[in-house]
């Protein structure tokens, strides 16, 4: 019975989710419509609606308390209340989930949903986010362990820490390296890496500094990547042109 109320709950959103994208689909359409002056007037913004499947994963959270989908159902009900901007109930669901399921392969994709939740406006606590995300790194195997990286080190760069951004980033760029196939976002969060470590030297020691860190490290393949992203904003974006030519 449990499986078919979470298999039923899934179903429920799914068929939510289309109905809610259909009906902005709809109201985007008549939003142009309104601004080229062929309709007065605009129907409210719609909002998804996942009460039905909330309803059904409380209620196998509390007929079936011994299931082996309790930690499933209680991320995906967190889930959607955040989906539908109730984040005090899904934070609190999260953390439930954490304390009650601490072996469960929800809890990463938990620390991360919390993290996001602080490092995103209008939240902006980038110091509780940088625990959330340090959380998610202690589970190396989770999907979601690049990118946790990837928001530790902005939140130490927006924070002006650029010692640790320099750090995390570097642990980014060396993970992304040893990853099968170069990593499961190469292109993307490696790339961007590479700036921002390039980045967080603008302002802690520049050229300077940014070479002797990379010879304290061995002189990495990637850490041309970095003096040139380096080169390349102090020429173009910055004109010092004195700072340029010592990096290049």
């Amino acid at each position: 019975a449990d499986q078919i109320l979470i298999r039923l709950a899934d179903l429920y959103y799914y068929r939510d989710k289309d109905r809610f994208l259909a009906s902005m689909d709809a109201f985007d359409e008549a939003l142009t419509r309104k601004e080229a002056g062929v309709a007065d007037s605009v129907p409210a913004e719609p909002a998804p609606d996942f009460s039905q499947s909330v309803a059904l994963y409380v209620r196998l959270i509390r007929d079936f308390p011994e299931s082996e989908l309790l930690d499933d159902a209680m991320y995906s009900q967190a889930f959607l209340l955040e989906e539908m901007d109730r984040h005090e109930e899904a934070n609190a669901l999260y953390h439930q989930l954490i304390r009650q399921h601490p072996e469960s392969s929800f809890v990463p994709e938990a620390y991360m949903r919390l993290a996001e939740y602080y490092f995103n406006p209008p939240r902006n606590e980038l110091a509780r986010a940088i625990t959330l995300y340090q959380n998610v790194l202690r589970f190396r195997r989770s999907d979601r362990y690049e990118e946790a990286l990837y928001k530790l080190g902005w939140s130490h760069y927006r924070l002006s820490q650029y010692p640790e951004a320099i750090s995390t980033f570097t642990d980014l760029v060396e993970h992304a390296a040893a990853s099968p196939g170069g990593g499961s976002d190469a292109g993307g969060l490696r790339d961007e890496a590479v700036e921002y470590i390039a980045l967080s030297f603008m302002d802690f020691g520049g050229p300077v500094k940014a070479r002797e860190y990379l010879d304290q490290i061995g002189k990495p393949a990637w850490g041309r990547d970095v003096l040139m992203k380096l080169a390349g904003i102090y020429m173009d974006e910055k004109e010092e042109y004195e700072n340029a030519i010592a990096t290049y």
